[in-house]
């Protein structure tokens, strides 16, 4: 598995500066340190909220964040939901009253286990869902709390309908009245060698530009190309760097991380970006652990402004595990594609 997305909810407290990085903000929702377990979090509120995004067709996902609800839920409620497009597979949440962990297929009325763990209201966990989508003997699904299994299904069938696949992840509350904190979460596909299982209860952390890189060749608006980007919240069109010619690369010291030592699961790069003409554009991610310029895919550029996203699960001059200290000497930035 590897990781696609990761999110701390750092980069601002308005709710609309995700878009793009998720494919859809519904109901009320607002983030806040209130909500965070380490600076923001994302507070739930109502019966339908959710940010969700949308990736390609897997069989299998893995899906971590830290919750915390407040008052005892007026049903079950659903947590990490799997989807076919628009089809609910299977996911996990509470339920009413007990606040026990559940999993459920197509509805939260459609339970397929219940924990006899329930969790104490107001206090932070780190929830973990593994699901295979398929019908009965394929389909399995465990759900961790706090690093233990507290449900393991097996020879169950969790496709609702449709692909035996999921293509969205849905985070939020849904299907009755609560309010739930979300934090620090990732998610990861069955793809690859390296995040091949539950990560565990992580920590999702966010820095900024502090000084310019090996390359500046995008135009700043004002001053130094690193002070137009290195803003939380981004700020459109007040600061920013531009560039009309391929190939043009900038990139940026970053600051270091808040631990000195630990395992650095992934890093991801995020740009927030938009084209101000007619015609495509594409622009590619970049990290730069060495002397090298390493890109992510080539992505496109809308006409708003729109979170951009790269995950590099690995260190790509080394092709192993990251470290602390090759994440704090790294840089990163964006190159024009076309």
């Amino acid at each position: 598995m590897v990781a696609r997305l990761i999110e701390g909810w750092e980069s601002s407290t308005v709710l609309a500066d995700y878009a793009g990085k998720w494919t859809s903000l519904t109901g009320t929702a607002t983030i806040s340190s209130t909500a965070g377990r380490f600076g923001n979090g994302l507070r739930a509120t109502g019966t339908t909220v959710s940010v969700q995004r949308t990736f390609d067709n897997q069989a299998t996902w893995v899906v971590g964040c830290a919750v915390r609800y407040g008052a005892a839920p007026s049903a079950n409620i659903s947590w990490i939901t799997l989807l076919d497009t628009a089809v609910v597979h299977c996911g996990v949440g509470i339920t009413d009253t007990t606040g026990q962990v559940f999993a459920f297929r197509a509805t939260t009325a459609t339970v397929l286990g219940t924990s006899a763990l329930a969790l104490t209201q107001n206090a932070w966990y780190y929830l973990e869902l593994k699901a295979t989508i398929g019908d009965a003997p394929t389909g399995s699904l465990t759900v961790r709390v706090n690093g233990t299994a507290v449900l393991t299904l097996t020879g169950i069938d969790t496709r609702n309908a449709g692909n035996a696949t999921a293509n969205v992840v849905r985070l939020g509350q849904g299907g009755g009245t609560c309010q739930t904190d979300f934090d620090d979460i990732y998610i990861f596909d069955a793809t690859g060698t390296v995040n091949t299982d539950f990560a565990g209860d992580c920590r999702v952390q966010a820095v900024l530009p502090t000084g310019a890189g090996a390359t500046t060749a995008w135009t700043p608006s004002a001053g130094s190309n690193f002070a137009c980007v290195d803003d939380a919240p981004p700020n459109a069109d007040t600061d920013y760097v531009s560039s009309a010619t391929a190939g043009q690369t900038d990139t940026y010291a970053f600051g270091d991380l808040a631990v000195a030592s630990g395992t650095v699961k992934a890093v991801q790069a995020t740009a927030v970006a938009r084209k101000d003409d007619a015609g495509s554009r594409s622009l590619a991610l970049v990290a730069r652990p060495g002397g090298t310029d390493r890109l992510g895919a080539t992505q496109g550029v809308s006409s708003s402004y729109a979170g951009i996203t790269e995950v590099w699960n690995t260190n790509p001059d080394t092709a192993a595990p990251w470290t602390v200290a090759e994440t704090n000497a790294s840089q990163f930035g964006q190159r024009l594609i076309a």
